[in-house]
This record gives structure tokens, C-alpha cells and sequence, in this order.
């Protein structure tokens, strides 16, 4: 068996040293000792406990028993449903869905673009034997680009119709 530096065996005699040291190491701790609370006394015995609050009033409110409202059915029934949240919410549900419909139709609207463009440069003459009378060139571009363009809601498609100007002048 090879041994080296890092691989020496350990003797039972060390690991019992090492043992004992952190067993008397934790005995020298100081122990706590537990301060007596005194015991609390109930506050329903207390002499300043506090009054109980008012009840509530028990009668329903909005109930007046001293005028009765007298319907016949189809009153009943029309005041049942428009008093119904279940109902007023399946109708906002519905108007929502309306709305959303709409909206998604819009696709079909057309659409128009228009796109001008002004272009103005100053470049240097490079060329020598142009015969120009003076050593920069100036352009000026104007474009103007339009174009409409709808989607078919019927079979698919689309159709596009396009105006493209340029002039240019040095």
C-alpha cells in the first residue's frame, strides 16, 4: 500500500482527543435559566372590563313592513330580471362580443398611405474634365408615394393601387 502526505490513516487515540475536546469545550457553556413570568390574569374577571356594544338593528333593510308594495306577476318577473346581475353581466357579455366583432371587420376596411419624401445633397465634383463651373454639385429629390390598399372579405384577397412620382433636379 502507497501512502502519501495526504492520505494518512487516522489513529482511534486521535479521534477519541478530538472527541473529548469538543465534549468538554460544549459543557463549559453557560446554561440559561428560565425567569418565572407571572401567570396572567383573566380578563373576563377583571373589574374594568369594558361594556358590550349595541346589537344591531335586526330589521332587513329595505323592507318596510308598514307599506307593502303590491305587484301583479308580470311585474314580478320584469323587476326580478332587471334587478338580476347574473343577467346584466351576460348582456354586457354580449355587447362586448358585438363590439369585438366589429372591430375584427375593420380588417376589411381600406387602407390609404402616402409617403413624401425631400431629398436636397451637396456632393463634391470628383470629376475633372466635366467642364462644371464650380467644384460641388447640388441635387434635389422629390418623391412622392401613395397607395391604397383592401383586403376582400368575400373569396379572400387583396387589391392595391399605387401612385409613385420622383423629380429630380441638379
Amino acid at each position: 500500500m502507497i501512502r502519501t502526505a495526504a492520505f494518512r490513516p487516522v489513529s482511534a487515540l486521535s479521534i477519541c482527543a478530538l472527541f473529548a475536546l469538543f465534549a468538554f469545550s460544549a459543557g463549559s457553556a453557560y446554561a440559561q435559566t428560565p425567569v418565572a413570568q407571572p401567570s396572567p390574569t383573566p380578563t373576563i374577571l377583571s373589574p374594568d372590563a369594558k361594556p358590550l356594544p349595541p346589537l344591531p338593528d335586526l330589521r332587513r333593510v329595505g323592507i318596510r313592513p308598514d307599506s307593502p308594495l303590491v305587484l301583479s306577476l308580470n311585474d314580478a318577473i320584469r323587476r326580478t330580471l332587471e334587478n338580476n346581475n347574473s343577467i346584466e353581466v351576460t348582456r354586457d357579455d354580449v355587447l362586448f362580443a358585438e363590439t369585438t366583432l366589429r372591430s375584427l371587420q375593420g380588417a376589411y376596411d381600406p387602407v390609404f398611405t402616402f409617403n413624401p419624401i425631400y431629398t436636397n445633397s451637396t456632393q463634391a465634383n470628383s470629376q475633372v474634365f466635366s467642364g462644371a463651373s464650380s467644384s460641388t454639385l447640388s441635387t434635389k429629390t422629390f418623391q412622392f408615394n401613395s397607395d391604397v390598399t383592401k383586403l376582400f372579405e368575400k373569396g379572400g384577397g387583396t387589391y392595391t393601387a399605387f401612385f409613385n412620382d420622383t423629380r429630380t433636379s441638379s
